[in-house]
């Protein structure tokens, strides 16, 4: 089974006029044993970023809050390389509260210059951006009504597990931003937001992977529904595919980071 932990969002922001930086900075090859090659953590809490055998790609994705397909270019290596990356921030980060929305995101967008200051310092990184017209899910209230409940926890948490059985999304005090990106990595494809919804919700959601990204109404009965019928009948939301104009990044040149 393949578990995914994540207690931090990243929300799309404008670049800050300002770049932030990390003061310290280590990047070494990741040598993890070999059932746990495909395993890989980040942690932002803290007064700095702690990520353990992570791809450039990765770093690359959390810098821009990017997915795979927003992304194109670069050597092999960009996905295949694993790294341990620990830093400390140029300057302490206060606690900010959950219900701070704008403060979660002016810290996430700070984050976010760090590590792509870093992977220009450490890996040479020039990315140049564009708007492509891409395949996309936009999501809205389905017809019969919306079943999510407002949520009480400002935890802001969301734990995917995924195996034979089907996946699941447990999630606790999310924004419908929050399940945009989620649902966005699943699909492989942009989810745009068309709720109107403002606000923090408690859900859990049952799926089957074979039909996640297919747009079918029904999954294998032995595993549960499709994403798309269980997203309509469990939180009372609809996916339809529409094209959409894209954020995305073209990676001009990379190399291996250097040493410490």
């Amino acid at each position: 089974m393949t578990v995914l932990r994540c207690a931090v969002f990243f929300a799309s922001l404008p670049l800050l006029a300002q770049q932030y930086t990390f003061e310290v900075a280590s990047v070494k090859p990741s040598n993890p044993p070999s059932d746990k090659r495909n395993w890989s953590s980040f942690d932002t809490a803290g007064n700095g970023l702690r990520a353990t055998n992570v791809s450039a790609m990765q770093l690359i994705r959390l810098a821009l809050n990017a997915q795979d397909y927003q992304i194109s270019g670069g050597p092999g290596w960009l996905r295949d390389d694993r790294f341990d990356v620990t830093t400390r921030n140029d300057v302490t980060e206060a606690d900010i509260p959950r219900s701070d929305r704008k403060g979660q995101q002016a810290q996430v967008a700070r984050m976010q210059s760090r590590v792509r200051h870093l992977l220009e310092e450490r890996f040479g990184l020039v990315i140049r951006e564009q708007m492509k017209e891409l395949p996309a899910w936009v999501l809205t209230v389905d017809k019969g009504g919306l079943k999510l409940k407002a949520s009480e926890s400002t935890k802001g948490n969301i734990r995917a597990e995924s195996g034979k059985a089907g996946a699941s999304l447990r999630a606790e005090g999310i924004s419908i931003d929050n399940l945009c990106e989620h649902l966005a990595g699943v699909l492989e494809r942009p989810v745009v937001d068309e709720t109107g919804l403002d606000g923090v919700y408690d859900f859990e959601l049952k799926y089957a992977l074979e039909t996640s990204a297919t747009g079918k109404e029904g999954g294998d009965e032995n595993l549960g529904p499709s994403l798309f019928t269980a997203v309509r009948e469990t939180l009372g939301l609809r996916l339809t595919a529409k094209k959409a104009s894209v954020k995305s990044w073209v990676i001009e040149s990379i190399r291996k980071p250097t040493e410490n």
